[in-house]
């Protein structure tokens, strides 16, 4: 049995009455992983791979070691053992090799005398076991756990280093962060959480140098792995933004560390910003924001100079107009404009800026809502209609924009005509809808009702493809365009009539045998009949169900009918047919049939 957890791996479950400590003996092992597992968690067992390894009441959790490192959790939940491990296996809920080795790591130090988990010291008693110690004592302990610990034993470095010795101590640290992020084969998205955890734990290491009198090494460290962060995106699968996580976290330590070490503006303004235009990754996204109690005055002003002189190379872009820079350079520094517009509130400013790339319709819808939020709305019409002129093809969000604008402003034959534009390329309910709330504004929703209902029955009734294309996208089957508005509009004998005349899809279909099943239980019948043997043989767990619930009203209505026989004999016949689909037999069983 299994179940999701929170962070998106599988909780494993086996129902079980023995204690924990029982279920790590080997037959027991052998049943839940299988021979192949056991053996290799076995191996890594005895390899010591099994590393901080804790037990609390009728809980162990331990890290596994290996080309990536995995969380491993066992545990007692009332009568169940419960057990996860994020490794790709793990993650799928199979009790995996590492929780096998986590089982007998535990095992085997519960038996040697460590300690169980019924007898665990708390932190309380062991912080004050060390309150009660000599210097020397503490120092013997710390030395010896740093030879355990490589991030320890590298902060324990930069902190007793001289200036002579300090290099050395940052190397370590630089060197740990290349193993950490250095990967020579692709990392794929399963293995994505163990191999992120690695580099937070450098990242986590760092922290506490800042407080020490660190925060200049601490930032040079930080630039380090956010440059070989750059390159691993490229080699990584990070559609669940993992690694972008431990990417801000450099980027926040860099901020800390700054802002404690106080570098020079300007020579800081320049770094940042060579650095957010270059960027592919976001790195250092809106420094100006971001670093603003850092940089003070005189960064901002070195900052806003570079972004001011590299804007004047960009040249102005128009429709048809191509640019290999297009998600690049050129859209960071236009961003980084932007801000600086948006921070003095400066619309005309905003609006040169936008100028400068007009090669789309949503860039002149862009400046048109501008120019609405600032309150100048002749300014946004006016770029709207410039819009609708540039790009009459792909003006959808431009004509929204402007039948909203002109009614807000009564002109509402204005209005309507465009609403009617769309209606008439591109037909669907949502454009119908769109036109009649024109329409209303000028009481004349049943003229234009006709003329659109005219309109979609001619190109219904056209054999022209060019006629009937705008149709297709949206409505595949007969008459759906039809069938859906009158459902919309409550007419539901007008949707039957239509549906007869010129077919439906299967959800129309459906739908109108709901509303058909009170005054026409026979029509609706039909309707359920006909698509319950196509739904069987779409042969999934879903579609049984559908199946069934389709039979489930055929049955109410057969019965309201007062023919109950002709469902036991529709029952027969799908038992006869599918009888081989056990899955399906068990759902019909279910139902008492």
């Amino acid at each position: 049995m299994m179940e999701n957890n929170p962070f998106g791996t599988q909780v494993g479950r086996y129902p079980v009455t023995p204690s924990l400590l029982s279920l790590f003996e080997k037959p027991v092992l052998v049943r839940m992983a299988g021979e192949r597992s056991y053996a290799r968690g076995y191996k890594y067992f005895k390899d010591g791979v099994v590393t901080r390894l804790v037990g609390k009441g009728e809980s162990v959790s331990a890290t596994v070691l290996g080309t990536f490192d995995y969380d491993v959790k066992l545990w007692m939940e009332g009568a169940a053992f419960e057990f996860s491990c994020d490794c790709p296996v793990g993650m799928e809920g199979t009790f995996c090799k590492h929780c096998v080795a986590t089982g007998l790591a535990w095992l085997e130090r519960s038996k040697s005398g460590g300690i169980g988990a019924e007898n665990a010291t708390s932190d309380t008693e062991v912080r004050a076991y060390l309150l009660k110690q000599e210097n020397n004592i503490l120092v013997d302990i710390l030395l010896d756990a740093a030879q355990k610990d490589d991030s320890l034993a590298r902060r324990l470095q930069l902190l007793a280093s001289k200036d002579g010795s300090k290099t050395g101590a940052i190397d370590s640290f630089r060197k740990a962060i290349d193993a950490a992020i250095g990967r020579r084969r692709f990392v794929e998205y399963s293995e994505m959480r163990s191999y992120t955890r690695g580099i937070k734990a450098v990242a986590d290491s760092l922290g506490p140098l800042i407080g020490d009198g660190h925060a200049a090494e601490v930032r040079e460290l930080a630039e380090h792995a956010l440059k070989a962060l750059e390159k691993a995106f490229h080699r990584v699968d990070d559609s669940n933004g993992l690694l972008g996580d431990v990417a801000g976290q450099f980027e926040e330590l860099h901020r800390t560390a700054c802002r404690q070490a106080k570098p020079e503006p300007a020579a800081l303004a320049k770094f940042l910003f060579d650095w957010e235009i270059e960027s592919e990754w976001d790195i250092f996204y809106n420094a100006i924001g971001t670093y603003s109690d850092v940089l003070g005055e005189a960064g901002f002003a070195a900052y806003r100079a570079l972004a001011e002189a590299e804007w004047e190379k960009v040249r102005p872009l128009s429709a048809g107009e191509e640019t290999a820079d297009r998600f690049g350079r050129r859209s960071r520094i236009g961003y980084i404009m932007e801000r600086f517009a948006e921070a003095t509130g400066d619309i005309d400013a905003l609006v040169a800026i936008r100028q400068k790339d007009l090669r789309s319709a949503a860039a002149y819808l862009k400046i048109a809502e501008i120019y609405k939020g600032a309150g100048r709305l002749e300014e946004a019409i006016q770029w709207a209609e410039r819009g609708v002129a540039a790009f009459p093809e792909h003006a959808g969000g431009l004509n929204d924009f402007l039948i909203a604008e002109y009614h807000a402003k009564g002109r509402h034959e204005e209005a309507i005509v465009l609403a009617w534009a769309k209606f008439e390329a591109a037909p669907s309910l949502d454009t119908y809808k769109n036109l009649k709330k024109s329409a209303d504004h000028l009481v004349l929703w049943e003229d234009w009702r006709t003329w659109a209902l005219d309109f979609l029955r001619e190109a219904l009734a056209s054999k022209n493809p060019e006629q009937r294309r705008s149709l297709v996208w949206h409505y595949r089957d007969g008459h759906s365009i039809l069938v859906h508005i009158f459902l919309w509009e409550k007419k539901f004998e007008d949707a039957w009539m239509e549906a007869v005349k010129g077919g439906c899809s299967k959800e129309l279909w459906l739908a109108l045998a709901k509303h058909r099943s009170k005054d026409h239980p026979a029509d609706a019948v039909d309707v359920y009949l006909r698509y319950v043997e196509p739904t069987i043989l779409l042969g999934m767990n879903p579609a049984y169900h559908e199946a069934v619930e389709m039979l489930g009203e055929v049955h109410k209505l057969k019965t309201q009918l007062g023919r109950p026989g002709e469902f036991t004999a529709v029952l027969m016949e799908i038992r006869q047919k599918h009888k081989a689909k056990r899955k399906l037999m068990k759902l019909l069983e279910s139902n008492g049939w």
